[in-house]
């Protein structure tokens, strides 16, 4: 009897659990930083942020740079079947990785078919946004890759003011670079800053995300273009300028003396406390190690990147991206590791 009123308790918290909605997203706030975690009712959504009611309290908004990942309250009927859905899409990059998003993606998309109600528009974008990421990370070969950033590009046109934009479009943007065509990456990056109304935080990441692009196609003429235009529409005091010029060490990585660069970028890891700052001068650090052939001390930049300053999800993602080129590099050729970080890369993306 005991045994009886235990499961079902357990089951009556996880369904009390379960009726709230839940924004994870980072906490810029905390010392150190951290992802946290708000539950309540959320009230508003754009590409800019969400805003949700606690249960206790007022109304937060946060913003989308921040959000992390979003769980949404369903349906009754549906509750266990999005629970087993989100528990397998929590197995990506494990040894069952495969089976873990087939299964996810199949949950998601059984749910999705069962709501029709006005109520549940924001949960049934969410999954459409689900289910084409969950594509796109099992795609394998040229073709199939393809075929899933069409469906992320949908997904884009359609939802020009949700939350997911902006980690929808980099998703497109990566398959785009890794199939040869850094121009329409570089081209829905412009398009997305081009959005009405987008946050001046929203629409920096953006102006970044787009250096990026540039710099990984190594187009750091273009890219050292953009940083200039951007700087000097900044005050010298704006936090960005800082990043900036870090960006601007990194489109010089292969020219770079290393005995200027690196104790540059170890003065702004010493002293910044900005963990996403120090995060991207250890990615910039290990790019021009990498660049040098210094492969092993750039293995050790990415890797501070990876286990200690992973809290700004595009930094973290640069450096595993790098990790996966520096375990398959001839000179040190470790396909375990690089498979790790593959794995790795799809379970963050």
């Amino acid at each position: 009897m005991k045994y009886r009123l235990a499961i079902l308790s357990a089951l009556l918290l996880s369904v009390s659990v379960m009726a709230d909605d839940e924004v994870n997203f980072r906490d810029r706030t905390a010392k150190p930083e951290k992802i946290a975690k708000i539950t309540g009712a959320i009230t508003d959504e754009t590409v800019n942020y969400v805003k949700i009611k606690p249960n206790v309290g007022a109304e937060k908004e946060i913003s989308a740079a921040d959000i992390s990942e979003i769980v949404y309250n369903v349906p009754g009927a549906q509750l266990f079947e999005y629970q087993n859905a989100r528990n397998a899409e929590a197995r990506r990059g494990t040894a069952e990785s495969k089976k873990a998003m087939v299964e996810a993606e199949a949950g998601y998309r059984k749910i999705l078919a069962s709501l029709k109600d006005e109520k549940t528009n924001k949960l049934q974008r969410h999954l459409h946004f689900k289910i084409a990421t969950l594509v796109a990370a099992q795609a394998e070969g040229k073709e199939k890759q393809l075929a899933a950033a069409e469906e992320l590009d949908k997904f884009r046109k359609a939802n020009p003011n949700c939350w997911q934009l902006v980690s929808c479009v980099r998703q497109l943007a990566a398959i785009w670079i890794d199939n040869d065509k850094p121009e329409d990456a570089a081209r829905v990056f412009d398009e997305l800053a081009k959005t009405p109304n987008l946050s001046k935080e929203v629409k920096q990441e953006v102006e970044l995300a787009v250096i990026d692009v540039l710099m990984r196609a190594e187009k750091f003429a273009d890219a050292e273009s953009k940083i200039t235009a951007a700087i000097a529409q900044l005050p010298a005091t704006d936090p960005q300028v800082a990043r900036l010029k870090i960006y601007q060490i990194g489109c010089q990585a292969k020219s770079a003396d290393l005995e200027k660069v690196v104790p540059q970028l170890n003065d702004v890891i010493d002293k910044t406390a900005d963990t996403t700052l120090k995060a991207l001068a250890y990615n910039t650090r290990g790019d021009c190690q990498f660049a040098k052939g210094q492969k092993k001390e750039a293995m050790w930049s990415y890797l501070w990147v990876d286990v200690l300053y992973n809290q700004d999800k595009t930094e973290h993602i640069r450096a595993m991206e790098r990790l996966v080129k520096v375990f398959r590099d001839k000179d040190i050729n470790d396909e375990d590791h690089a498979k790790k970080y593959e794995d790795k890369l799809a379970r963050t993306r």
